[in-house]
Formats: C-alpha cells, structure tokens, sequence
C-alpha cells in the first residue's frame, strides 16, 4: 500500500495555506489556482480499492491524498 499526495484541496483557503507556506506569492498561486494546476474538490479514483484521505499538509492545510492498495 502507498499513499499519494495529490493536486486537489478542499478549499482554496487550503490551496493558499499550502502554497504560502512555499512562499509563492498570493498572484502566483491564483494563477496555478486559474490554470488548473491544482483543484478544489475531492479527487477521482483511479480504481476502485483506492482510499480517499484527508490530511494535514503545509501551511496548516488540508489537502487530498490516496492510498492504492496493490
């Protein structure tokens, strides 16, 4: 079993916890936000054993991970 970080957050407060925490700029993270490079909502499963988790991540964040069970 691994667990996986991934681009999506349950929030955009969440998004910029994190990316601040990476001292990107607020303009920077609302263009990654814009660009779709990380999304707000729950991510899909690849297949259907994976766990969906939400963990505390950088900044005081929350963001999504899975755990795929092999």
């Amino acid at each position: 079993m691994k667990v996986y970080g991934t681009s999506y957050f349950p929030t955009r407060s969440d998004v910029y916890r994190y990316y601040s925490a990476q001292h990107y700029s607020g303009a920077a993270i609302k263009q990654v936000l814009d660009k779709g490079g990380v999304h707000v909502g729950e991510p899909p499963k690849v297949s259907p054993s994976d766990k969906i988790l939400l963990k505390s991540d950088a900044g005081g964040s929350r963001r999504y991970h899975i755990e795929v069970i092999a």
